[in-house]
């Protein structure tokens, strides 16, 4: 049974006859409260639990809290279980700001999340890991884990290639401590992943594997999983798997039939493109053959002419990942990280050249993770210059180096898209 004060509409709020008072609707509140996360809060451990509720929107809960159920700190508030949100929230959307608010409150006060659901083989596996059982204190140990939370601080977001740094270095760092990597570690590292950078999904980063009806069995999946054989390899503790070749010097190998064909097919050949791909891996051997044995890049260009086709990036890269397995990756993966670390070098360089202010004010307010990646590679000719230098006396300003610095190949459509955006802003803010 319930009775409504009538005082104001807005804040409506009814009582039980065995409890206080509850709000009865949500209240405004501004999307960084919605984001607030108090493990990315370096002041979190300090504040009271008023201040703490009134970052996360959740202050017209403050006399209900600390008053009517005596819970005075941020450590009290992290030892509720998750259903005793009911006892003071009755609107849903709180409710879900609440129990999210206690689970990072969790992480923070090195409470172990799992241990609502009685896992003793989790607790155990993160009581033999001083290093992950403070999840927080271990990104902060290292200089990619605080790029990685500064990024997600700015952004509230992480890129694929962050996500893929994460994983490896989370595996790098359990191997290096002789932890067993399996199920029960990914699961524990993907659910800790997930409580500190709250839009993440712990399924990115571990799926376990089940049987299909049909009695089939699908493997276990997720970034974590994906890195482990990489970084096992990488520490010697895996032998890569060994590719049957021939035992024939490569100088003298005799090409057959099949890669002569796939040479000449790519002579003309342009569509579709996996018979581009195929044809091209086909004659792998061959082209190396072809490469020592060139004069200059002349003869190259007439016996593979795709290569001034749009497509030989996506070649180029294809033979090169072979050549140096991982190494792609790897680039792609810790490319972001540079913006923290250039951006005081940028910074300088530009109040050296006010022309290139706007665009470094589109790259430090930009939260688009592709836009930013795209602008950095327009920024770096500032301060990355060549020294090099056309019959001795030309070479290339810093705006030529911009225009050519990015090769538009197999993405050219994706900087496309980004480019119209700027030029549509630059448009909007001449207009204004």
């Amino acid at each position: 049974m319930y009775s409504y004060s009538t005082m104001d509409p807005e804040t409506v709020q009814y009582i039980t006859l065995s409890g206080p008072i509850l709000p009865a609707v949500a209240v405004v509140i501004t999307e960084e409260q919605r984001a607030y996360n108090p493990v990315l809060d370096r002041d979190a451990r300090e504040l009271g639990l008023d201040v703490m509720l009134l970052k996360a929107g959740l202050d017209n809960y403050n006399s209900i809290i600390i008053n009517d159920h005596g819970i005075t700190s941020p450590r009290e508030f992290s030892e509720l279980q998750g259903t005793d949100v009911k006892l003071f929230c009755r609107v849903a959307r709180d409710r879900v700001l609440f129990r999210k608010l206690l689970l990072n409150l969790k992480t923070l006060f090195n409470e172990s999340a799992e241990a609502e659901e009685g896992s003793s083989a989790v607790e155990m596996l993160t009581a033999n890991s001083k290093k992950f059982k403070d999840f927080l204190g271990y990104l902060n140990s290292r200089s990619d884990g605080k790029a990685i939370m500064k990024y997600y601080e700015d952004n509230a977001t992480l890129t694929n290639t962050l996500r893929n740094e994460l994983a490896k270095m989370i595996v790098m760092d359990a191997a290096v401590e002789g932890l067993e990597i399996n199920g029960k570690f990914y699961d524990l590292m993907s659910k800790k992943i997930a409580a500190t950078f709250v839009t993440e999904s712990p399924e990115i980063y571990y799926k376990p594997g089940y049987t299909t009806p049909e009695g089939g069995r699908i493997g276990p999946s997720g970034k974590l999983v994906k890195r482990k054989g990489t970084v096992l390899q990488s520490l010697g503790l895996k032998k890569p798997k060994e590719k049957k070749t021939d035992t024939v010097p490569t100088s003298t190998v005799i090409h057959g039939e099949e890669q002569l064909s796939a040479r000449d097919w790519l002579v003309y050949g342009r569509s579709p493109i996996e018979m581009v791909r195929t044809n091209w891996e086909a004659c792998f051997e061959l082209r190396q053959e072809d490469i020592k044995k060139a004069k200059d890049l002349s003869e190259l260009f007439q016996l593979y002419p795709i290569l001034a086709d749009p497509k030989a990036g996506f070649l180029i890269e294809l033979d090169f990942e072979r050549l140096y397995p991982g190494a792609t990756s790897s680039f792609y993966s810790r490319f972001p990280l540079l913006h923290n670390k250039l951006d005081k070098l940028i910074s300088s360089a530009v109040t050296k050249d006010k022309a290139f202010q706007p665009l470094y004010d589109a790259y430090s307010h930009t939260s688009d993770g592709n836009k930013k990646d795209y602008l950095l590679c327009l920024l770096l000719p500032l301060i990355v210059q060549t020294n090099y230098r056309i019959k001795g006396s030309w070479k290339p300003s810093v705006r030529e180096t911009q225009e050519s610095f990015i090769l538009e190949v197999e993405v050219s459509y994706k900087i496309t898209i980004i480019r119209q955006i700027l030029k549509n802003e630059q448009q909007k803010s001449e207009s204004l």
